[in-house]
């Protein structure tokens, strides 16, 4: 399966930058929340080109006050999509 470009560059698509926006945090400001030392990682994570922990995915949750898969919608939807394809090869 080949990435498009747009997809390349964000693997893991999610609305984190957006909830920063919302609160109006600096990418510091929520590394001190969550207990990291460094902003880049937010940056990673925002670009969709790592992935959080799952301790550090509900912690940005509590931060965001939203559900974690309303941080990774998109990415939870194309991940459904793709379980849901393979159930289907197991039927036949």
């Amino acid at each position: 399966m080949l990435l498009s470009m747009e997809q390349s560059k964000s693997l893991f698509p999610n609305r984190l930058h957006e909830h920063r926006r919302i609160f109006g945090y600096k990418k510091k400001q929520v590394a001190f929340l969550i207990g990291i030392r460094n902003p880049a990682d937010i940056t990673k994570w925002e670009r969709g080109t790592s992935l959080p922990s799952t301790a550090t995915l509900l912690k940005l949750s509590i931060v965001y006050r939203t559900f974690p898969n309303a941080l990774y919608q998109q990415y939870m939807h194309d991940l459904k999509e793709i379980i849901l394809n393979r159930e289907e090869q197991l039927k036949h």
